[in-house]
């Protein structure tokens, strides 16, 4: 068992993924053929990873694996992986927005903030891999007024931030999620603030996007489990291997289901409970996913009981889903 931060609740059965601490929030990415990459936030705002080898497996945790300039407590995590390496974006427990990249070397740099690329305060930040000239896009929203922002890196350069989008019904957001949808288009995804999913997607790789599509995309209601609660509150996604092409996790209270298209960028199945071979994969209080080395998804979740880290990964790449594992080892 791993030993708690200081002032942190822990629960008494807490057994920790491959010895790691509870984590207050996560993110993935991948890393191209050569696998995946999975960071955690500690609860004392340190920044820790681990990497998939196809030949060796996952890591042990890394803790100084970046420049000495670090922000001083991260809050909120995301993370892509494009043409010129990784990336990741870092949210401080002021709302500032920090970034940190790798060389052309793979090797990390210092993280750049706060405020990267002048943006405003945030509480949410999410990325994805773009195609055509553009390699990356990032999304957050706004600790103001809740609104969505954007950028795209394009010839080695970020642009400004703009507004990403009118809002639909003049809505406000409080989740993000975007991935690759298989066939060279991202697609993203948007949780408001009244609790509607929607949803718009990449014409082109690189291009124009689709208008919103929803609220309540792909038959999500409010009111679906008729408990009187709100339905979705937190989202998550990634690109498929194999013939198919996205597919998007969601939080209903804490039971997780699933979507996906069932060809690249093309239709959508109904939402599924179906995710492996155990109970834990029904319940989780977070999520995040990437694409492993065989282009396989792993899925990572807090299990809401004591707080463990548990995964499962498909057994081939777009195929059906595995064991998992309660905590997850890295093989």
């Amino acid at each position: 068992m791993s030993r708690p931060e200081p002032n942190t609740y822990i629960h008494p059965n807490y057994r920790g993924w491959h010895n790691a601490p509870p984590f207050r929030c996560y993110a993935a990415a991948q890393r191209g053929s050569d696998g995946a990459v999975f960071f955690g936030v500690k609860f004392n705002g340190e920044v820790v990873l681990t990497i998939e080898d196809p030949r060796a497996g996952w890591s042990p945790w890394i803790e100084d694996w970046s420049g000495p300039m670090r922000p001083r407590s991260v809050t909120k995590l995301g993370a892509v992986g494009h043409q010129d390496g990784l990336q990741a974006w870092g949210i401080d427990d002021s709302m500032q927005l920090w970034s940190v990249a790798q060389d052309s070397n793979r090797l990390w740099g210092n993280w750049e903030g706060p405020n990267w690329n002048n943006a405003p305060l945030v509480h949410r930040v999410v990325a994805a891999k773009l195609g055509g000239t553009k390699t990356a896009a990032v999304w957050a929203i706004t600790a103001t007024d809740y609104s969505l922002i954007s950028c795209y890196k394009e010839a080695g350069a970020w642009s400004p931030w703009s507004t990403a989008y009118p809002p639909p019904q003049v809505s406000r957001f409080r989740d993000i999620t975007a991935a690759q949808q298989g066939n060279g288009c991202a697609a993203f995804w948007a949780l408001d603030t009244r609790l509607q999913l929607w949803y718009m997607f990449e014409l082109t790789p690189g291009g124009a996007w689709s208008g919103w599509l929803g609220p309540d995309w792909n038959g999500a209601p409010l009111d679906w489990d008729r408990t009187g609660v709100p339905f979705f509150n937190h989202i998550a996604a990634c690109q498929q291997g194999g013939a198919r092409g996205a597919v998007l996790f969601a939080i209903a209270h804490v039971n997780v289901k699933n979507s996906y298209q069932e060809t690249a960028g093309g239709n959508w199945s109904a939402w599924s409970s179906s995710m492996g071979t155990t109970f834990h994969g029904a319940r989780s209080m977070a999520l995040a996913a990437a694409q492993q080395h065989d282009g396989t998804i792993r899925l990572w979740s807090t299990w809401p009981d004591d707080l463990s880290l548990c995964s499962v990964a498909q057994t081939s790449a777009g195929g059906e889903w595995g064991k998992w594992w309660t905590p997850w080892t890295p093989q």
